[in-house]
């Protein structure tokens, strides 16, 4: 997992991250929604840099107030958590999360990967 952070109203991106580990690889960013794209825009811009080989979108919140018109071209597939959620798996799948972060932080503390 790796973060890349973007300012309110989107002017700049960065990243604490190396991502040159992008370049060639399928990168999956994660969003909780689209109104008017400029963050996924600028994010997108950026991202080019290091070559991913595919980028793909991750809608956290309700169909309802996407604007999925707003998703940048460069995006080649957009997910919807609705479409992939389900509901009576919610609270086995938040551990199951929430353990995978604990193993990511773990091994990067100790220069492994996952």
């Amino acid at each position: 997992m790796l973060s890349v952070c973007t300012d309110y109203p989107p002017t700049r991106c960065e990243s604490a991250d190396d991502l040159v580990v992008l370049k060639g690889s399928r990168v999956l960013l994660i969003e909780d929604d689209v109104i008017g794209g400029g963050t996924l825009r600028l994010v997108v811009s950026y991202l080019k840099k290091f070559s991913p080989a595919a980028l793909a979108l991750y809608l956290g919140h309700t169909k309802g107030i996407q604007h999925l018109r707003n998703v940048p071209t460069e995006i080649g597939t957009t997910y919807l958590a609705e479409d992939h959620l389900d509901w009576d798996r919610r609270a086995a799948d938040e551990e199951a999360f929430v353990a995978f972060c604990k193993r990511l932080d773990t091994n990067q503390a100790a220069g492994g990967v996952v």
